[in-house]
């Protein structure tokens, strides 16, 4: 599992797929596994950390965070 962040207006990656969108991984919990869409510099989730990348939409939950 990977927690990021959906930024208000991040776009649809059209030209790609109309089922991803653009994230930022923030918290990898299982490192090992394949991200979908892999790149020359990233292909396992533990290389996501910090940076933006494409994710299947219907993948994607919200987490709601109540202090």
């Amino acid at each position: 599992m990977v927690i990021g962040r959906v930024y208000p207006g991040a776009s649809t990656i059209h030209t790609v797929h109309d089922d991803l969108t653009r994230v930022v991984v923030e918290k990898v919990r299982d490192g090992s596994l394949v991200i979908l869409v892999p790149t020359l510099e990233v292909k396992l989730v533990r290389e996501t950390l910090g940076t933006f990348i494409t994710w299947s939409t219907h993948l994607i939950r919200s987490i709601l965070k109540i202090n």
